[in-house]
C-alpha cells in the first residue's frame, strides 16, 4: 500500500510539472505568433501609408494627409501614427506638420540605416510594438520618386513612419 502511494504521488508530481512546463510553453510560443502577426499588421500600415501619401502627393493633395492618417489609424487599430520627414525632404517642402518631427534616436538610426527597427514594450498587462519603417527613393516605380523630390537622390530616405 504504501508503495502504491509513493507511486501515486511521483506520478502526480510528474503530470503537475509536465502540465506546467506544457502551459509555459503554448503561452512563449503564443506571445512569439502575436507578436509576429503585430509585426505584419504594422508593416502593411505603413505601406498603406506610404502608398497613401504617394497618392495625395501626386494628386496635389497633401493638405489632406492628416484625415487620412486619423482614418488609417482608426481603421488599423493602431495607438499612434507618426511621420517624420527627412532632412532633404523638409529642406525642400519645410518642416510639416507637428506629427512629422522625429522624436527619438530609433529614428535617426533608421535614416542613417535605412532598415526597419522593431522596438518591442513588454508590459504586464499590455505591450506595444513599434515598427518605424523608412521609405527610400526609388526611380523604377510609378510615380518616380526623383520626379518630386528633385534633391534627393536614389536610396535616400525621403519618409519614415511609425505605427505603433
Amino acid at each position: 500500500m504504501q508503495g502504491n502511494k509513493k507511486i501515486l504521488t511521483i506520478t502526480s508530481i510528474m503530470l503537475l510539472i509536465f502540465s506546467i512546463l506544457v502551459v509555459g510553453i503554448f503561452s512563449i510560443n503564443f506571445k512569439n505568433f502575436t507578436q509576429e502577426q503585430e509585426m505584419q499588421k504594422a508593416q502593411t500600415v505603413a505601406m498603406l501609408v506610404k502608398d497613401g501619401l504617394t497618392a495625395h502627393m501626386v494628386s496635389g493633395t497633401m493638405d489632406q494627409r492628416d484625415l487620412f492618417l486619423d482614418n488609417v489609424k482608426e481603421s488599423s487599430g493602431a495607438l499612434k501614427i507618426w511621420l517624420f520627414r527627412s532632412q532633404k525632404v523638409i529642406d525642400q517642402y519645410g518642416k510639416g506638420s507637428e506629427n512629422e518631427i522625429a522624436l527619438d534616436e530609433i529614428d535617426k538610426k533608421v535614416i542613417k540605416t535605412t532598415k526597419t527597427q522593431h522596438v518591442i514594450k513588454d508590459a504586464i498587462r499590455k505591450s506595444t510594438l513599434r515598427v518605424t519603417i523608412p521609405y527610400i527613393a526609388t526611380n523604377n516605380q510609378k510615380p518616380n520618386c526623383l520626379s518630386c523630390h528633385t534633391n534627393a537622390k536614389v536610396g535616400d530616405v525621403l519618409i519614415l513612419t511609425k505605427p505603433e
